[in-house]
């Protein structure tokens, strides 16, 4: 039974090192370390269009949703404290808190896959369609002992270039989400990727989606990130949620002043100096998700 054991855990890591995915839930966890307070975000749980949509017996409610901010705007803060560059790092790191909860709360739902991805933008293995793939293959796999089997054989005369290549990622991709019942993706981000990768991610997305898949293989993709020309044409056939409303305003506030409060402390920022810098990082970010302060 060990041998049988030790066999199984082998082989599941041999595919996964051959499929060589970014740390999914690391990116995760330092999302969710981000979050200030306990209440942030959750208004969007209680959302009509979010509850349908995680509504996996729910036949008819449309199973893409897209959740978006206003683009952020730059801020030079380069006059008023040096300090800011070391904010805009941390900013620039695009941890999407919003992301985070409702990945934290839809990964509590009993027997349903549910896969996420961050795309960042400075980093080429997190901002690819190959990349997503690997990404969410490396958390499914493990979900389904028939799965790992599968993919041991299939896998076993491939290294990591030839598994890499985006028509073997796209057929492991459709047998792995054959497999279930159906799945819940969460994509944040998507607007840190070039025009070309977006592209592929969401075409071959609706793509699968619009596919005939009667009892099995069924994606519901919720993608989350600013609202650009791209994203806003091809998810054109999504059920949109905007996070230009006061709920998510007041997130922003309770966030921005938790982050600058950090750095006040570190930097005896005088108060009416801090109070200053949280308003004008506020008043620009209005609803966006990810903003940043560039110089």
């Amino acid at each position: 039974m060990k041998s049988q054991v030790y066999e199984e855990r082998w082989r599941l890591e041999s595919v996964i090192d051959k499929i060589n995915p970014q740390n999914c839930h690391a990116d995760q966890n330092a999302a969710s370390e981000q979050r200030t307070e306990s209440q942030s975000g959750r208004w969007v749980l209680q959302n009509d269009d979010f509850q349908a949509w995680r509504n996996v017996n729910n036949a008819s409610s449309n199973p893409l949703l897209y959740i978006n901010g206003i683009p952020g705007a730059g801020i030079d803060f380069n006059q008023i404290l040096r300090f800011l560059r070391v904010y805009s790092q941390l900013m620039d790191e695009g941890k999407t808190v919003l992301a985070s909860l409702i990945i934290e709360t839809l990964l509590k739902q009993d027997n349903i896959p549910v896969l996420f991805f961050y795309c960042k933008h400075r980093q080429q293995e997190k901002s690819t369609f190959a990349g997503i793939l690997r990404g969410l293959l490396a958390q499914i796999i493990p979900k389904d002992a028939t799965l790992v089997s599968w993919f041991g054989e299939r896998c076993s005369s491939l290294d990591r270039q030839k598994l890499g290549s985006p028509e073997i990622l796209e057929e492991l991709a459709r047998f792995a989400f054959n497999s279930q019942r159906i799945s819940l993706v969460v994509l944040d981000g998507l607007d840190e990727c070039n025009a070309e990768e977006i592209k592929k991610t969401i075409s071959w997305f609706v793509s699968y989606q619009g596919a005939n898949h009667t009892g099995t293989g069924q994606i519901r993709l919720m993608c989350i990130g600013q609202r650009i020309d791209i994203l806003q044409t091809m998810l054109a056939s999504a059920t949109s949620i905007s996070l230009d409303n006061s709920c998510h305003r007041d997130d922003i506030a309770k966030y921005v002043v938790g982050k600058t409060r950090n750095i006040q402390e570190k930097f005896k920022i005088k108060p009416d100096t801090f109070s200053q810098i949280s308003f004008r990082v506020m008043k620009t970010a209005k609803g966006s998700i990810l903003f940043y302060i560039r110089f």
